[in-house]
């Protein structure tokens, strides 16, 4: 075993990266953002640089096409995206953020800073600076 107790490395990462989603969620929803969801919020990162087709946004997700047509609109209700018919194929929609989802975007920026301050308060920011270096390390090895 490790020297992280009981738990292998996978189980910590999984259990941070978990209680990070919640922690995440949970702060949108004290900023007016209640009842997002992490796909919500994957959908508009993936938006961000759009408009998209509804297919390439699948592929960047990982996801099936019905999947991510039923979340766009789903975030066309929700006001955050907007779609428009791809001129080259008029049977396709493209994706693209509304000004909402915008200023959504800039909340879970901040909401994801105040997590990271609050972690690096948690451990000392010489140890969150050197995780950060040590998951980016093993992020770029993949």
């Amino acid at each position: 075993m490790s020297s992280f107790g009981d738990m292998t490395f996978f189980e910590i990462l999984q259990h941070h990266a978990k209680a990070a989603q919640s922690e995440l969620l949970a702060g949108m929803a004290a900023r007016g953002y209640d009842g997002l969801t992490m796909p919500d919020i994957r959908l508009c990162h993936a938006c961000h640089d759009g408009p998209h087709p509804v297919k390439t946004l699948a592929e960047r997700l990982g996801v099936t096409k019905q999947f991510c047509a039923r979340e766009v609109a789903k975030l066309s209700e929700l006001g955050f995206v907007e779609t428009e018919t791809d001129p080259a194929d008029r049977r396709a929609l493209k994706v693209v953020l509304s000004a909402k989802g915008r200023e959504l975007l800039e909340a879970i920026k901040a909401e994801k800073q105040a997590i990271d301050d609050r972690m690096s308060d948690r451990i000392g920011p010489e140890r969150a600076a050197a995780l950060a270096d040590a998951l980016a390390a093993l992020a770029a090895s993949e």
